[in-house]
């Protein structure tokens, strides 16, 4: 879905990513996601809601900052739809993951790791080897029905800062689908900065060298939060 349009995401996860052989596996990632570029915003990502059919439902656009990956909110928040722009009138969104088509497709040992952004679960994908990001696009999606792909599923749950119970307990719900799930606190006890995620920290550590100090923080939350 790249075109050779500027995108401001990829740019930046390239400034993040800069070990031999990362900006391979950006491109790898961005093909299997089916991350686009949109002229709406230069510069702007499409985040393409695919179902497990091949289905297009919708896309997410929206801009980010190159230098900090930062979502623009200013002179105000840069985000709409691609039904928005092309002005499809009564379109509904179906309930679909970012990420869904590829859950099918991933080995029988890898995780599903549940996170609320799109770019989020972009960055998981680079980060960990063995899970697949998929994102709810808002802390109010992660729901049972929402989730039903899920059926079969080991899941792992890394809820934004100050998010833990709230999706500990809508996790309750969705266990019985699922082969496995557990809801981390990591970003309870690691966060920086109020309303930070997984991604925030990700993007922390692989730009001080130092994704070992991540793999601590995973563990100490794995030791505390035992599987539903």
């Amino acid at each position: 879905m790249m075109n050779g349009m500027v995108n401001n995401l990829v740019t930046f996860l390239k400034s993040v990513f800069t070990e031999p052989g990362e900006d391979k596996r950006i491109v790898e990632v961005l093909n299997e996601y089916y991350l686009g570029n949109n002229d709406h915003w230069q510069g702007a990502t499409v985040f393409w809601r695919i179902d497990q059919f091949g289905n297009i439902h919708s896309g997410k656009v929206m801009l980010y900052d190159p230098a900090t990956g930062k979502r623009v909110k200013e002179p105000f928040n840069k985000v709409t739809w691609f039904h928005t722009i092309k002005k499809i009138q009564g379109f509904k969104i179906s309930p679909c993951l970012f990420g869904q088509h590829l859950i099918g497709k991933i080995d029988q040992g890898d995780n599903v790791i549940v996170v609320e952004s799109e770019k989020t679960a972009i960055l998981t994908r680079l980060a960990f080897s063995d899970g697949l990001g998929v994102a709810t696009g808002g802390s109010e999606n992660f729901q049972k029905k929402n989730c039903k792909t899920l059926r079969g599923c080991k899941v792992i749950v890394i809820p934004d800062q100050g998010k833990f119970h709230e999706w500990r307990s809508r996790a309750l719900e969705i266990k019985p689908i699922c082969q496995s799930i557990r809801v981390l606190d990591i970003m309870e006890y690691e966060s920086r900065n109020d309303g930070d995620d997984i991604g925030d920290l990700i993007v922390e550590v692989w730009q001080n060298h130092c994704q070992s100090e991540l793999l601590q923080m995973l563990k100490r939350s794995f030791s505390r939060c035992k599987p539903l």
